[in-house]
């Protein structure tokens, strides 16, 4: 919900890096933990105004698993203004 500010506080990308603690055990207290200092860090990144891509001018969502092999393709977007701020894929593993 956070990552509806605009400008996106947080890219696909990263959320690739973030959403595994969930996938492998969501009843684990240490990582129910770790993603309320998330919420929490998140929630300071948009009330400061710290944003994912510098330069946002679109914000997009994927519909699909992530180009593993070709990450960098995310780069190259950012380079047009424009930031992922997630997909069907990493919201539907763990974003309920």
């Amino acid at each position: 919900m956070l990552n509806r500010a605009t400008p996106a506080p947080m890219d696909e990308k990263s959320i690739y890096s973030l959403y595994v603690f969930d996938v492998l055990q969501k009843s684990n207290g240490e990582f129910a933990d770790f993603y309320d200092e998330l919420y929490h860090e998140i929630k300071d990144r948009v009330n400061r105004g710290i944003v994912a891509v510098l330069n946002e001018k679109v914000c997009i969502m994927t519909d699909t698993q992530p180009p593993w092999g070709f990450l960098k393709i995310y780069r190259y977007m950012e380079t047009w203004g424009a930031v992922s701020i997630g997909s069907l894929y990493t919201f539907g593993l763990n974003g309920m």
